[in-house]
């Protein structure tokens, strides 16, 4: 056998990706078997095994339908999408920069070519060199975190966010307002269907339903919920999370409210961010490069940070609406 070699898995063989995955410090519960089989999409692994049969790195990959074209893109609720190389051992940094560079370059060197192939990754420092050489593109988006105390998360509101989030946590002291943290899937699609509909996105309810329902509740998402004393939702989200992060990948909130009820949504982030520091993770807001939301996430102090994308299109067509579709709409795709 040679120093390494790359292998498609077998169903069987997945619990082995999951384990590497969730043993590494930037696995991420968007890179495993386990939840990118609930998008019921095609689903391949390939991992680059070593000499003694262990897993040095891989990629899990779902194949969607574009513009009618094949492609390697991630599923809805899905914030990472990428190849996970392990840690090298070597002690010598030259050495295992080498090693990190020739197992990602054999990895891409044995994906399938596809029409388009996208990675999201997790924030912070990636070698983007064997993406360069395999002829990926490089964009950057950015995303807002927070790492604290609530009290903490209030000190960097902008000035008049501290008015608002104050008004709405007086309301819930006197019971005018509620606030849930649990598994209420149905009430915070509900709220997310209607902020599709306001804000012209296509909320895939549905999709996103099924997905969690096959994951359990509490162990790898908890739904946030605010209603008023009857029970009406407001605002709520669902946080989707791991051992080092939880993500607002699905967040909506009344269309039309009125007075106080107009910044509800704040009171759903302040008791997000309750949750993260309750479990010492990272609050990831998601979601920062769309106007408004931006802007948004911006005035309620959390910290920008790049998250690099790469992306190769093989398919003319598919470049070129693609192009289009970024230019004229801003979307993520």
């Amino acid at each position: 056998m040679a120093e390494f070699e790359v292998q498609k898995l077998t169903k069987e063989q997945y619990p082995q990706w999951d384990e590497f995955v969730r043993k590494h410090p930037r696995g991420s519960i968007f890179l495993t078997t386990e939840w990118l089989s609930q998008s019921e999409l095609p689903l391949d692994v390939y991992a680059v095994y070593d000499k003694t049969e262990q897993i040095r790195g891989g990629v899990a990959l779902i194949t969607i339908k574009r513009y009618g074209i094949s492609c390697f893109n991630t599923p809805p609720l899905t914030a990472h999408f990428m190849p996970l190389i392990a840690v090298s051992d070597r002690k010598n940094s030259a050495s295992a920069n080498t090693e990190a560079y020739n197992i990602t370059d054999m990895l891409l060197g044995a994906i399938p070519r596809m029409g388009h192939t996208v990675f999201y990754f997790t924030p912070g420092h990636h070698d983007i060199l064997p993406y360069h050489k395999r002829g990926y593109s490089l964009n950057v988006r950015c995303t807002h975190e927070f790492s604290g105390t609530v009290d903490e998360f209030k000190k960097n509101f902008a000035s008049r966010n501290v008015t608002y989030l104050n008004t709405l946590l007086k309301k819930v002291e006197e019971k005018e307002l509620v606030v849930a943290v649990g598994s209420d899937v149905d009430s915070v699609l509900h709220l997310w269907s209607q902020t599709g509909k306001s804000r012209q996105f296509n909320s895939q309810t549905e999709l996103c339903r099924r997905m969690l329902s096959a994951n359990r509740a509490n162990e790898s998402w908890v739904s946030v919920l605010i209603t008023d004393r009857s029970g009406t939702p407001l605002s709520g989200s669902i946080l989707i999370f791991d051992n080092t992060r939880a993500y607002n990948v699905i967040n909506g909130s009344v269309v039309a409210g009125e007075g106080y009820l107009k910044n509800v949504n704040m009171l759903t982030m302040y008791t997000a961010v309750q949750f993260c520091n309750e479990r010492n993770i990272v609050f990831d807001f998601e979601g920062s490069m769309l106007p408004g939301v931006r802007d948004f996430y911006r005035q309620m102090g959390g910290t920008q940070v790049p998250v690099y994308s790469f992306q190769k299109s093989t398919s003319l067509i598919y470049y070129l609406l693609r192009v289009f579709n970024q230019y004229f709409k801003f979307e993520r795709i």
